[in-house]
């Protein structure tokens, strides 16, 4: 259900996860109850997951702070000349699901545009989305859905 990274030591929903949306349902009430109780759990979850829970929109600050490898912020610091002659990346986006490497264009085309000076925001913007919205939309979902059983309504604003 879950993918731990082991730089952070943050939990992270599993977008390939074959568990039923009843499954990530049910997760997120038992958390959701959990903090209600104030019973701590040994699950990590970066604290952007609670902006998600209050439908804030992710910024490249809550994705370098939660998985700082991943961010793509060393692509939007690097000054030593063009990133495409260094990183050679094209705008799509690869991830091991059950031991097997996929790989997703992040627009249409995309295996075949390159990272670029001019266009490596768009990229890391794009990279963003889909690993923290477009990946595990259906999931969490679900797991939004169990935690505001509980905590529904302005509870988690205070």
């Amino acid at each position: 259900m879950f993918v731990y990274d082991p730089e952070t030591r943050y939990c992270w929903i599993n977008g390939a996860s074959l568990e039923s949306e009843k499954q990530f349902e049910l997760v997120g009430s038992v958390i959701g109850l959990a903090l209600y109780n104030g019973v701590i759990l040994g699950v990590n979850f970066p604290t952007l997951i609670y902006k998600k829970l209050l439908d804030e929109s992710p910024t490249l600050d809550d994705m370098k702070s939660a998985f700082p490898v991943r961010s793509g912020g060393w692509l939007l610091d690097w000054t030593d000349g063009d990133v495409a002659d260094v990183f050679l990346r094209n705008f799509e986006i690869s991830y091991e699901v059950y031991g097997q490497v996929k790989t997703l264009p992040l627009v249409d085309g995309g295996e075949d545009i390159l990272v670029t000076n001019a266009n490596r925001q768009e990229y890391v913007d794009l990279y963003i989305q889909h690993y923290l919205v477009e990946s595990v939309r259906r999931q969490f979902s679900a797991f939004r859905r169990g935690f505001h059983k509980i905590w529904g309504g302005q509870a988690l604003k205070v």
